[in-house]
Formats: structure tokens, C-alpha cells, sequence
């Protein structure tokens, strides 16, 4: 009977000590600078790497094309994929949601020369739009009327506006202008108002499901002591909107 109790007791041991060990998770993404940058010092990569040392792990950054990138989490051949809306786990059924959002996506339509004084989706119908395949939001909105490209990347995208090749690109608020400032494209606008305000979201894949309301208490600890909004402001300055 002690034989026994012993060799369980080892084999608990062996386990939470395994537990315990830091793991270096590959993180999908396929953001753009500010948010996200080669060298990891954009808004998100600083907000990612603090979140994920304060439930003691570390995370290896996947720059994957957004389709690509949630077949590859759904096999489980990486760990987590940001960021997302909801409900990708009703598709994608291997994924498990980190609760807390890690940040708000404003969706927006850029112009140049078109003379849109407002932008909603039944304005879409009938125009030129150029979207990124994989952008699930963009999939499910776009009227089907609408003369829709889609392209693999956002230089893709941006260049097919500054070419007159369409009259609206569907991108995101924070990285869109960055991106558009990187290529240095002229006269092109921001659309108003926001074609959608959605949280965005971690995901996980199930093998890490019990690190999911781990993940959604240090996010939502790191927004409540102000360093969620310092490091996001770090890169963003004032344009960075905080609820």
C-alpha cells in the first residue's frame, strides 16, 4: 500500500513540476505595424509579451497570412491566435476564447478621391472594394453585390486603392494608417463613421483550455492597474481610444 502511495505521490509530482516549467507558446498573428512589428516593439507585441509573463509563460510571435493562420491553430500545429472576434470557436471547434478582450478593432473603409462624405455597408453595393481574404467580418458583411477583390495582404490591398483599381479598401483603423504612412500613399481618408466597432479576442487551442481564464484575469488585472493603456499609448500616443 505505501509502494503504491509513493509512486503516485512521484508521478503528482512529476506532473505539477511539468506544469510548472515555462512554456514558449507560438502566438499567430498577422498584424501590422503600429500594433505589431517585426522587431516585437509594436502596441500589441508589448501588451502580449506582459500578459503572457504575468501567468509565467513566454510566447514565440507567427506571421502567418489570417486564413492560414487559423487552420494551422485549429490543427493544433501552433497554440494561440490574435486577434479575433467571437464565435471563431463555433467554426473552428478545436479554439477556446479568452474572455477578456485584448483589444477594441475600429473597421473602417478607406477612400481616395471618392467622394463618400459617410461610409456604411449598403454603401458598398455596387463599388469596387478590395478586402483581405481571411478577415472573417469583411467575408460576412460585404454585400454581395458589392464588386469585391480579395487579396493576401495589406501592401495588396492599399495598392489597389492608390491605383484607382478599387474605390474602397476594408482595413483596420490603427494598423491601416500605419501601413498606408509605411508605403507613403497620398490623399487617401478615413471613412466615417466605423463600419464596426468589435472587441477582439485570444484564442486558444483546447490542449491550453484551462490557461484561457488565466489569460482573461491578468488581461483584464493589467487594464485595471493602467499598464494595458500605458503600453498601448507607448506606440499609439493619444490616437489610442481606452473604454
Amino acid at each position: 500500500m505505501l509502494r503504491h502511495f509513493l509512486a503516485a505521490l512521484l508521478v503528482l509530482t512529476a506532473l505539477s513540476s511539468a506544469y510548472a516549467v515555462p512554456l514558449t507558446l507560438k502566438v499567430n498573428t498577422s498584424i501590422k505595424p503600429p500594433l505589431s512589428t517585426v522587431a516585437e516593439d509594436g502596441a500589441l507585441d508589448l501588451v502580449l509579451a506582459e500578459l503572457f509573463s504575468r501567468v509565467g509563460h513566454e510566447l514565440q510571435l507567427l506571421r502567418l497570412p489570417p486564413a492560414r493562420a487559423l487552420v494551422m491553430v485549429n490543427r493544433g500545429e501552433s497554440d494561440v491566435e490574435v486577434p479575433r472576434t467571437a464565435g471563431m470557436e463555433l467554426t473552428y471547434t478545436n479554439l477556446v476564447m479568452v474572455s477578456e478582450p485584448i483589444i477594441e478593432y475600429y473597421f473602417v473603409g478607406f477612400t481616395k478621391g471618392a467622394s463618400l462624405d459617410q461610409l456604411f455597408w449598403d454603401d458598398l453595393r455596387g463599388r469596387s472594394v478590395a478586402a483581405i481574404r481571411g478577415w472573417k467580418i469583411y467575408e460576412e458583411k460585404v454585400p454581395t453585390a458589392a464588386k469585391t477583390t480579395w487579396v493576401s495582404s495589406p501592401e495588396q490591398l492599399f495598392r489597389m486603392l492608390d491605383h484607382a483599381h478599387a474605390e474602397v479598401a476594408l482595413h483596420e483603423r490603427y494598423t491601416g494608417n500605419g501601413i498606408i504612412r509605411q508605403m507613403g500613399i497620398q490623399g487617401v481618408r478615413e471613412a466615417s463613421p466605423p463600419l464596426a466597432l468589435r472587441p477582439m479576442y485570444l484564442y486558444v487551442h483546447r490542449r491550453y483550455a484551462s490557461l484561457a481564464p488565466r489569460l482573461a484575469v491578468a488581461l483584464r488585472t493589467m487594464k485595471q492597474d493602467g499598464t494595458y493603456a500605458r503600453l498601448m499609448r507607448s506606440v499609439l500616443g493619444d490616437s489610442f481610444q481606452c473604454k
